[in-house]
């Protein structure tokens, strides 16, 4: 099995924490982002692919 970690999109309904230039999968909630997070719950497999959107590049 091989996980697939789609990770994309503004969070707008987590405004005022989450907006455009931050999004959601890198704010930090509990002291992790929910990418750190759903990260760590996939380091047993051999491989994961990470999907996200071009505009989240930097």
């Amino acid at each position: 099995m091989t996980p697939v970690i789609l990770s994309g999109g503004s969070g707008t309904r987590l405004w005022p924490v989450s907006r455009a230039s931050y999004p959601k999968q890198f704010c930090d909630f509990y002291d992790r982002s929910f990418l750190r997070e759903t990260l760590e719950r996939v380091k047993d497999f051999e491989a994961a692919y990470i999907v996200t959107v071009e505009s989240m590049k930097n």
